[in-house]
């Protein structure tokens, strides 16, 4: 399963690198992100800004994933929010 997460006030790749270093791995914006250099067209499709297109990760799970492991990522999550949040 793969969901995608819109974090408003946090760059995708902030969070990214943030959660990298609690050696969880996660990806920036869709799978249909052309390497990076254009935005997604399938989140522009769903109706998010480019400002929301460059906060959204995207986190893949498979059923080798354990609740252990769930929860390390929510709490790093949970984390990462209280932390990074830019205040605008």
């Amino acid at each position: 399963d793969i969901v995608s997460i819109t974090l408003p006030r946090i760059k995708s790749e902030t969070m990214l690198n943030f959660l990298s270093g609690r050696g969880i791995c996660v990806s920036a914006g869709s799978a249909c992100a052309n390497n990076g250099r254009h935005k997604s067209g399938v989140l522009a499709a769903f109706g998010l800004s480019d400002r929301e297109i460059d906060s959204t990760l995207r986190v893949s799970l498979s059923a080798e994933n354990t609740e252990a492991e769930l929860d390390l990522f929510l709490s790093a999550l949970r984390e990462g929010l209280s932390s990074l949040v830019r205040f605008k």
